[in-house]
């Protein structure tokens, strides 16, 4: 995983309330959701996250739940946008000149 700090928002799949989030590590398998709410463990979720160039709508499950903190999410591989490799090169080049 890279760390990144990328604004986001999240929701269960299906659901029209989003909730607004920080991803602090992102990979092509998942990224750590950084929520004081977090969603419980095998909840399917939709998440958006933005850069100044990209809105990336990612699909995936909740794998770990950190109560307060955050929780780890699992994308659905046959969901993974191709422009998941441009946002993980910008969050290496955002940790990179931090």
């Amino acid at each position: 995983r890279h760390p990144c700090s990328l604004g986001a928002e999240v929701s269960r799949s299906g659901s029209t309330v989003q909730q607004r989030c920080m991803v602090s590590d992102v990979s092509m398998g998942g990224c750590y959701v950084q929520t004081s709410e977090p969603l419980p463990v095998g909840t399917s979720i939709e998440l958006v996250v933005r850069t100044q160039e990209l809105k990336l709508r990612l699909f995936g499950k909740v794998q770990s739940v950190h109560r307060g903190l955050g929780m780890g999410v699992h994308f659905a591989p046959e969901k993974v946008p191709p422009q998941l490799q441009t946002l993980i090169s910008e969050a290496q080049n955002q940790h990179v000149t931090a």
